[in-house]
């Protein structure tokens, strides 16, 4: 093991888009550590996840494959042990492995703490507030003992669901950047998770949704308590730009608690003399919709909100002060972290390594424009920098420029059939070359496990 290898730490802030990270362009001081960090590193302006929620997403991250190779799209599925992740061939390598996460999809029930020598997942949806504090624990307990791992490299993950719904940060976040707020958000208790499943249409329904958009299937009862206005019970409420832009401070609130954890940890790293030799990656494993599209949350569709993630990576051999345009995905990241840490490349994986992006020197290669692929069970999507395809297994096909519509309200599948037929041809072909044929393992979730996952709005 060569001593000079770098330590390697992910910091995921799950269910994070791009555009709410002040570095990236929301002029509400959101993130001010992990602008700090961008700024002695490297961002990457266009990074895109591989699905819209959590459970393909990771699965896409751990093993640098896409969805339809490694075939984790359903709530009930795991990922297969036997699939190569990147914690496991860091651990063999010499590297210490560790991950500290907030359970939900990245439960061990889902095999996502194969290759980690330590992984804690508790409590499900667990926050920084759990999951930093006991990553720095492992850290302080490496340099004790008669034989201290001190001296070996460590490989850690951290993340947590503070900018998940409900959006709920304590000690006055929530409120931080709306504190005059009064409405349907709190009156109905809108972002409670069972709740914001409820809204379509930028409207909140009283009856039961099995996903936004589709038919009521029960009828809430709203006479279980009292936490409803007489005069509110009705079929729906419209949500005001008001409540929208209010829904959306929730948002940058809690993202500015989840940053306030980030300051901790690398403060700590700092103190403990680690922070000059850790490549540090933080990320969003996949983004939420924020009301462009009439619904709040996530994992329904792969529009741009739910796919354009923050990218940023600090440390030992990484440019300072860089912004990458080139389009890039967060399956890039196993081949990428490899490369910097000196370790052989993995030939299964689908990703690419972006070093060459990312050392000091010269600017970054031109390289062709690149196309980035999208997956859930029942749509894919292609995205470049201009343009975004969706195609929905029933055979409808949504095109977007994102120049001009950078929320994707338009649909100009019609006015620019070539486009639409280009990226189509990219994406069936993606498709074909990176299948395998399903390997659906069920996942043993518990009863309680189901009743979470249920309340949680994702089933």
């Amino acid at each position: 093991m060569a001593a000079d290898r770098p330590n390697v730490v992910l910091f995921f802030i799950d269910t994070l888009r791009a555009d709410r990270v002040h570095a990236y362009g929301n002029p509400r001081p959101t993130t001010p550590n992990l602008d700090a960090l961008a700024a002695r590193g490297t961002l990457f302006e266009q990074a895109i996840a591989q699905s819209s929620w959590s459970l393909p997403s990771y699965s896409s991250i751990f093993t640098s494959l896409y969805p339809p190779a490694h075939n984790t799209n359903e709530t009930l599925q795991m990922l297969d042990p036997a699939l190569p992740r990147v914690a496991g061939i860091f651990r063999a390598f010499g590297y210490d492995t560790a991950a500290f996460v907030g359970g939900g999809h990245l439960s061990a029930i889902f095999g996502m703490d194969v290759g980690f020598a330590k992984y804690e997942d508790k409590p499900h949806y667990g926050s920084f507030f759990h999951t930093v504090p006991k990553a720095l624990s492992w850290l302080e307990s490496r340099s004790e003992g008669p034989s201290p791992a001190s001296t070996r490299p460590f490989f850690l993950m951290v993340q947590g669901y503070d900018v998940h719904l409900p959006y709920q940060a304590p000690l006055g976040f929530s409120e931080l950047y709306d504190p005059g707020y009064r409405g349907i958000v709190h009156d109905l208790d809108i972002l409670r998770f069972e709740n914001a499943k409820r809204i379509s249409g930028n409207v909140y329904h009283y009856a039961a949704r099995t996903a936004p958009g589709e038919p009521p299937v029960a009828e809430m009862d709203v006479n279980e308590d009292d936490s409803v206005p007489l005069d509110a019970r009705a079929a729906a409420a419209p949500l005001s730009a008001r409540d929208r832009a209010h829904i959306v401070a929730h948002y940058d609130g809690a993202l500015t608690y989840a940053d306030l954890w980030l300051g901790v940890f690398l403060a700590a790293l700092q103190k403990r003399g680690l922070l000059e030799a850790t490549l540090v990656v933080v990320a969003g494993d996949h983004g939420e919709a924020l009301g462009e599209k009439g619904v709040f949350q996530h994992r329904w569709d792969l529009y741009d909100s739910q796919l354009h993630v923050p990218l940023v990576v600090a440390g030992p051999g990484v440019s300072a002060g860089r912004r990458v345009r080139s389009i890039v995905e967060l399956v890039d990241l196993a081949p990428t972290l490899l490369e910097l840490a000196g370790i052989p490349r993995h030939q299964g994986h689908q990703g690419v390594s972006l070093a060459a992006f990312l050392r000091p020197g010269a600017a970054p290669p031109e390289l062709p424009e690149r196309t980035a692929f999208s997956a859930l069970a029942n749509a894919m999507s292609a995205r470049t920098a201009r343009w975004h395809l969706v195609r929905y297994a029933d055979g409808r096909e949504e095109l977007y420029d994102l120049q001009a519509d950078p929320t994707e309200q338009r649909n100009v599948a019609k006015e620019q059939p070539r486009v639409k037929e280009q990226l189509e041809s990219r994406l069936l072909d993606w498709y074909e070359r990176c299948r395998r044929e399903p390997a659906a393992l069920a996942a043993p979730l518990s009863e309680p496990d189901r009743e979470m996952f249920r309340r949680s709005g994702y089933w």
